[in-house]
């Protein structure tokens, strides 16, 4: 990750200088940050990174006025280019605001920075993403595993009431906080979700940014359905959350391939291995 100093727009790729400016990008580390202290719409002091992934990142906030800690995320600067990601980006806020529900992380704010750095202000919550947590541990005891499934499915019930399909449930996009007397998993990632008509506020279906028969998801949780090309519903989160379960109690999806493609031919073609752990009472 690199940022323009005048700008302040972040690059994911190896850029040496801006493209919007021609100014000389700085690499941001531990100890260098040029965001920091950066101020969005005059309202979000930015202090520091939690995360990036593949279309963007996410910072610690300060929100002036109230104090209060906010998590901020933003697109990278070059996935703004492409309008579609954009209006993707605007529905993830759309879809979360719409689901009033503990285990689903709240959106309180979505912002343009004047139209250059779109973001979206999250509450800021406790805890690792689950898949850090099970890399960590290994796998969960039963009663731990389906106590953060049942957080989970009450999260996708009230998702699915509000007319919203995630369509890329995984441990990632999970943050599970452990530190208080019960586990607390909150959904925190959107990003794909598929919204009923009407909800993205045009007036037609939510997902036109997406034509029939283009796959969208993450290998390992894919349903049958979304791998075919089939239009997604409610049950293609319900596939996912039982593998999402499945791991939880073995430390690994079913299906692990040495490609994608071969770890989409197993989710149609192959049963998963049978559990099996030692001292789980069968009833």
């Amino acid at each position: 990750m690199r940022c323009c100093p005048t700008c302040h727009r972040v690059w994911a790729e190896a850029n040496e200088f801006c493209p919007s400016d021609g100014v000389e990008l700085q690499e941001i580390t531990e100890t260098h940050d040029p965001l920091v202290g950066v101020v969005l719409d005059n309202r979000y002091e930015l202090k520091e990174i939690l995360g990036a992934g593949g279309m963007g990142f996410v910072y610690l906030a300060k929100q002036r006025g109230l104090s209060r800690e906010v998590a901020v995320k933003m697109l990278y600067a070059e996935r703004t280019r492409d309008r579609q990601n954009v209006r993707r980006f605007r529905r993830e806020a759309v879809a979360l605001a719409g689901i009033d529900h503990p285990n689903v992380v709240r959106v309180l704010e979505y912002g343009d920075g004047g139209g250059e750095t779109p973001y979206i202000v999250m509450e800021k919550v406790r805890g690792l993403p689950l898949d850090e947590v099970i890399e960590s541990i290994g796998r969960f005891e039963p009663r731990h595993a389906v106590e953060i499934a049942a957080q989970i499915a009450d999260a996708l019930g009230a998702a699915h009431d509000a007319g919203v399909v995630h369509r890329d449930l995984k441990p990632a996009n999970v943050q599970l906080d452990a530190e208080g007397p019960a586990m607390h998993a909150r959904i925190l990632d959107f990003g794909l979700a598929l919204l009923a008509e009407g909800i993205d506020g045009s007036g037609t279906a939510g997902d036109r940014l997406t034509r029939q028969g283009m796959i969208f998801g993450t290998p390992e949780y894919m349903s049958p359905e979304q791998i075919k090309g089939q239009d997604p519903d409610s049950r293609c989160d319900l596939y996912a959350l039982g593998i999402v379960l499945y791991e939880l109690l073995t430390g690994d999806p079913p299906f692990l391939g040495t490609t994608n493609a071969a770890v989409l031919g197993m989710h149609i073609e192959d049963q998963p291995a049978p559990l099996s752990i030692e001292g789980l009472d069968p009833v």
